[in-house]
């Protein structure tokens, strides 16, 4: 059995960007990759920034993947599927 996760993204300056099937979050300098094959959903939880590559490779796991969701900080839903 296979466990996948949420991204949960808090800080208003992150950038989430597509890298070989990973979305990659950058903040300051700092950056944290993951696989897009691990990921449920993502969540956003301000005013991150995401390219179009990024929300592209979610929406394209829609078919046949489990659904990769954009959220707003008040918690509606944005994008599904």
């Amino acid at each position: 059995m296979r466990v996948l996760s949420t991204l949960y993204v808090r800080d208003h300056r992150a950038r989430i960007a597509l890298q070989k099937r990973a979305l990659v979050v950058t903040v300051n300098g700092s950056w944290t990759r993951v696989p897009l094959e691990a990921l449920e959903a993502v969540v956003l939880l301000g005013n991150a920034h995401v390219t179009t590559q990024a929300l592209a490779a979610c929406a394209e796991r829609g078919s046949g993947w489990p659904h990769c969701g954009v959220a707003a900080s008040c918690g509606s839903w944005l994008a599904d599927r």
